[in-house]
Order: C-alpha cells, then sequence, then structure tokens
C-alpha cells in the first residue's frame, strides 16, 4: 500500500532532520516554509511545480548541494 501523507511527511521530517547539511532546514524537518514563485533556485522551482501533493522529488543538484523536495500543497 502507497504510504499516507501523513507518514510521508512524517518520514521527510526524520530523513532531514538526520541528513540535511542546512542548519536551519534541519532544525526544522526539511520544512521551508510558504514559498512563493522566485524564493527557490529555478532548478528547484522547476521540480517544485512538476510534483504532486505529497510527492517526493528525485535529489536535485544545485551550487549548493544536493536537495530533496515534499510537496505539501
Amino acid at each position: 500500500l502507497p504510504a499516507k501523507p501523513k507518514e510521508i511527511r512524517k518520514r521527510f521530517a526524520e530523513a532531514a532532520r538526520t541528513q540535511s547539511q542546512d542548519d536551519t532546514t534541519r532544525a526544522k524537518g526539511g520544512d521551508l516554509g510558504e514559498v512563493c514563485g522566485g524564493d527557490l533556485p529555478a532548478e528547484l522551482e522547476e521540480a517544485a511545480r512538476a510534483l504532486a501533493v505529497n510527492g517526493v522529488s528525485q535529489p536535485i543538484e544545485t551550487e549548493r548541494g544536493a536537495h530533496l523536495l515534499l510537496r505539501t500543497a
């Protein structure tokens, strides 16, 4: 069975707390808060738009490192 949205978010937050190298997002379980157009690098915005709600991206490489995205809305 596919994971439920609550379980997906819980797993994502746990992974962010243990794997993230960004102090700010690590402390918040990877939560960036509300993100508007222009807030993220273009490659991250493009990946976020392509995700379904509760979808998790493949790793995305930028000049700041590797990123995973979880779309919540």
